[in-house]
Formats: structure tokens, sequence, C-alpha cells
């Protein structure tokens, strides 16, 4: 999808790369922000009261711990419709990409951690927690976008390529090292 999403495709199609993109990352967010209110909601009609929060950050705990291993998560094969790039406006390709994405779990899950946010939602019990928690995870997800903002022609899109290749050991690291942050902070200020 970043391959897709650059300035260079963009401007091939006639239309804006920031316009896109600003109109993905709002998507996201409010895609994330939908799922989270959904699992809080869920979490109250089931339980009726937030779980211990050291219940939270075990979870958060354990998706770091396991993106550390480099085993793969169940996931489906679904990713967002590439069609769309030439069919659709791109307000509709950016804010419909946008809310797959930041839903996190209607395209393919890479990370245990994407699980994990969600569960901590369901755990909040709070539709306005749960979409807190969804909305900062759907403004993650869409802001990976930008790096593509430096893709003007053939060879900057095969370095771009190359890049996310190289730093695919270390996104994972950075993803356990956030899951643990988030937990250690949830034990310290809840």
């Amino acid at each position: 999808m970043l391959s897709s999403i650059t300035p260079l495709g963009e401007r091939s199609r006639q239309r804006r790369w920031g316009w896109t993109v600003a109109l993905l990352i709002a998507g996201a967010v409010v895609g994330g922000a939908t799922t989270g209110a959904l699992a809080g909601a869920l979490g109250r009609l089931v339980s009726g009261k937030p779980a211990p929060a050291w219940v939270s950050a075990l979870v958060l705990v354990t998706a770091g711990i396991f993106e550390l291993t480099g085993r793969r998560v169940p996931s489906h094969r679904r990713q967002v419709d590439e069609d769309w790039l030439g069919r659709y406006r791109g307000w509709v390709v950016g804010g419909g990409f946008g809310l797959q994405l930041g839903t996190g779990l209607s395209t393919v899950v890479t990370s245990l951690t994407v699980y994990a946010l969600f569960v901590v939602a369901l755990l909040a019990a709070s539709p306005v927690l749960g979409a807190t928690v969804g909305a900062a995870f759907g403004l993650g997800r869409g802001l990976a976008v930008l790096p593509a903002g430096t893709v003007t022609d053939w060879v900057s899109l095969l370095r771009l390529h190359q890049r996310f290749q190289r730093w695919k050991p270390l996104a994972s690291r950075v993803v356990a090292a956030g899951s643990l942050l988030t937990a250690f902070s949830i034990l310290v200020f809840l």
C-alpha cells in the first residue's frame, strides 16, 4: 500500500499526495477510535467495570515479548483494495484506506500488539478510553505512510522498499519497546 500512495503515484492519477495522505491519516484515527470505542463498550457490557491496570499491563508485556521472538501471529490475507486507486477520487482512497488501516483488524495483522491494543480497550470497559487507545493506534498506522513522501521517481520508490526491508528488524524492536513502555506507564500512572 505504501508503494501505491506516493507523490509519484498520486501525480500519475492527477491527485495531490498531501490531500490523500491527510485523509488517510484522518481515516485511520477515526477507524481506530471507532474500533476502540466498540471494544470499550463491549467490555462495559460484559464486565460492567474496568479490569485492574496490571491486567492490561500484562497483556502489553506479553505482546512485547512475543514481538521480540519474531514469530508470526494469526491473521488473514486481506489487504486494502488497490483497485480503488484508479477507480475513486483521492479523498475516497485516502479516507477509505485510512479507515481500514485504523481498525487494525480489517487488513493483514503482523504484530500481536495490534490485538493487544484492542484487548486493552476491551479491558478498560469504557468507550471513551477505548476510543482514546484506538485513536492513538490509528494515528500511528496513518503516519506510517509519511516516508513514502520521498518517492518522486522509480529509483526513489525502489530505495524506499530497500529501506523498509533494512528497517524491518528495528521496527519489530521499536514495537516491542513501545508495548513494554506502555505497560510500564500503565503500572506507574494508573
